[in-house]
């Protein structure tokens, strides 16, 4: 299997948290299953290609995670020439794989909700302004299941946005 992660954030050149985090243990996990694994990632120095811990690493430089977007374009195309990806998975953060995805229809495209940020945002603003402190975790097993934890009064919601399948490490 060869996979694309397609992330601005990743360590050590962006990496600033969550994703970058992820995406590197995800990289060498599938990486020690020998998927061919290929990380596109942001950085402010010279774009650069490494073989790190199993993986490759292809940094294009960038201003930020909207430059990004466009940019990776290049080096995603480059290897896509030399050898298909079957897969393509970015978090959803400024629409890291969206001009990739544009480029290439046909790779199915995992969008990983790493932190719906519009949605957290968008409920504590309009739907629960009275709440001043409350922990949301969603459950993705059957849709979309949000859970408001404000300290005594639970709040679930069940949305059905999402059509879920199920993949696994081989």
């Amino acid at each position: 299997m060869r996979i694309a992660f397609i992330t601005y954030e990743f360590p050590p050149a962006s990496g600033k948290g969550g994703i970058g985090t992820y995406t590197r243990q995800m990289a060498i996990a599938l990486a020690a299953k020998r998927w061919d694994v290929h990380v596109f990632s942001g950085c402010s120095t010279p774009s650069a290609t490494y073989v790190e811990d199993g993986y490759h690493l292809h940094l294009s430089k960038c201003e930020n995670g909207n430059d990004f977007r466009h940019k990776v374009v290049k080096s995603f195309s480059d290897e896509q020439a030399i050898n298909p990806f079957d897969l393509i998975e970015s978090p959803e953060i400024n629409g890291n794989a969206w001009e990739v995805k544009k480029k290439y229809p046909t790779i199915p495209l995992i969008v990983r909700l790493h932190a719906p940020n519009y949605l957290v945002e968008t409920l504590k603003k309009n739907t629960f302004r009275f709440l001043q402190n409350f922990v949301l975790s969603w459950d993705l097993s059957d849709g979309l299941s949000l859970t408001l934890d404000t300290g005594g009064l639970m709040i679930k919601q069940t949305i059905r946005i999402i059509n879920l399948f199920n993949w696994q490490i081989l």
